[in-house]
């Protein structure tokens, strides 16, 4: 039989962490406050820690939850001193939050907890070796990436709704998301000020805005006049829409250069890891890239709220991690025929995972279809199951083909589903 561990629980919180130290034997050790910016409350810490390993002979883990970024100075500190970690989802720990009859729960009380879940779950738990700063930055760009980008949206979101009281129809003419429409907009904010517009400029605008050529410039032109024409014989509304106008749009413009911002960022972290080889970010990035509807951008999300891939041992696990596996009800003779996704991991990885399986479905300029296999396969869960239930499906596949490309790290091919089939029947035989 292995020899049972110590065991530390820290509930974490903003500025400082209550900690309790269990004996193997699980009795209460010792319990201390540690600031998170006092570097005497952190040696009190390792050596109360070192002290359980003279007194009992083992070294002692430290369990503590995913707390955002507030567990972060802790963990790196432990994590230097070479102190084992173990970081769970606090589902895990509110698993455990009912042991008593009398409920009470105080950070004193969930420290406690969380020393005692190391012992019954010890098999099931991830020891953190190392804190990959990569990672950690790669994820924080990505987060912050995405959250202006919703931002985004309000303003554009926004902005269309001045645009409908000052030009109605102007986005079914110009996109308001194309750089086109918002550069025609900017220039001209009314409908007064477009027909005042000398024409070559206008065109001028329409075409390096666009990059497209004269005879869709003219087109968009002759829609633009007509439109406004109207919208002036209507009666024009008051000027302070114009400006409301304007400024939804310098928002937008300011968002998209943090954005593009943050690319380069991203684009840096990736160009050190190719240089230094200090870590398989770059390789990871390639890997990713080679799947169909995964951009740079997707790849460095993935990677980001994966962590290290070959942490997972079998597809499912990741599917469990995305929170994408079925939510099975059964007790008894009865068992839920209503079966729901669990939707207990990570809902920014569920979000990437829904841009890949869309972009695989979606039908290309040319007519054809970055993926056809799986857009086959949507198309036939589509024949039983609502759109929404067949495109979780689609996410559920692609996550096998992450992890099976992860896994033998080799870069995705595109193949005919029963050839492939035909081959690992021939590699079984």
């Amino acid at each position: 039989m292995r020899k049972r561990q110590a065991a530390a629980g820290a509930d974490v919180a903003k500025e400082f962490s209550k900690i309790c130290i269990m004996t193997p034997d699980m009795q209460v050790f010792k319990r201390l406050h540690v600031a998170h910016n006092k570097l005497e409350d952190f040696e009190k810490l390792f050596g109360l820690l070192d002290q359980v390993e003279e007194d009992f002979g083992c070294s002692t883990t430290v369990v503590l939850e995913a707390t955002g970024h507030y567990h972060k100075i802790l963990l790196r500190a432990l994590v230097k001193r070479h102190i084992e970690v173990v970081v769970i989802n606090p589902i895990q720990s509110d698993s455990i939050s009912n042991l008593n009859i009398r409920k009470a729960k105080t950070d004193r009380i969930d420290a406690k907890k969380l020393a005692a879940l190391f012992h019954v779950k010890e098999d099931d738990l991830r020891v953190v070796t190392q804190v990959d700063t990569q990672i950690d930055a790669l994820k924080d760009l990505v987060r912050q990436y995405h959250a202006y980008q919703d931002e985004m949206t309000v303003h554009k979101l926004r902005l269309g709704s001045f645009v409908d009281r000052v030009m109605l129809g102007y986005d079914t003419i110009l996109a308001l998301s194309s750089a086109s429409g918002l550069a025609v907009l900017k220039a001209y904010p009314s409908p007064r000020a477009l027909l005042k517009a000398r024409k070559s400029t206008v065109l001028r605008l329409l075409r390096e805005s666009s990059r497209k050529g004269p005879t869709w410039a003219e087109t968009k032109y002759e829609a633009l006049m007509a439109m406004a024409k109207v919208m002036v014989k209507l009666g024009e509304p008051g000027l302070h829409l114009s400006e409301m106008v304007r400024r939804e749009i310098a928002q937008i413009e300011y968002i998209q250069g943090l954005c593009a911002q943050i690319v380069a960022d991203v684009e840096a972290l990736v160009d050190e890891s190719r240089r230094t080889d200090a870590s398989d970010l770059a390789q990871h990035m390639d890997l990713l890239d080679s799947i169909p509807g995964i951009g740079f951008l997707t790849a460095a999300a993935l990677i980001a709220e994966l962590g290290d891939p070959n942490a997972f041992r079998s597809a499912q696990a990741m599917t469990a991690y995305a929170g994408l596996d079925p939510n099975v009800v059964q007790s008894g003779k009865f068992k839920g025929n209503r079966v729901s996704i669990s939707k207990r991991g990570s809902r920014f990885l569920r979000r990437v995972l829904f841009y890949i399986a869309s972009a695989n479905i979606r039908k290309l300029r040319n007519g054809t279809y970055a993926n056809p296999p799986i857009k086959d396969y949507y198309e036939r869960k589509c024949q039983s199951k609502p759109k929404m239930v067949a495109l979780v499906a689609v996410m559920h596949k692609m996550i096998y083909i992450i992890f099976a490309v992860m896994r033998d790290r080799k870069p995705f091919e595109l193949c005919d589903p029963k050839k492939h089939a035909a081959a690992l029947m021939g590699k079984v035989a």
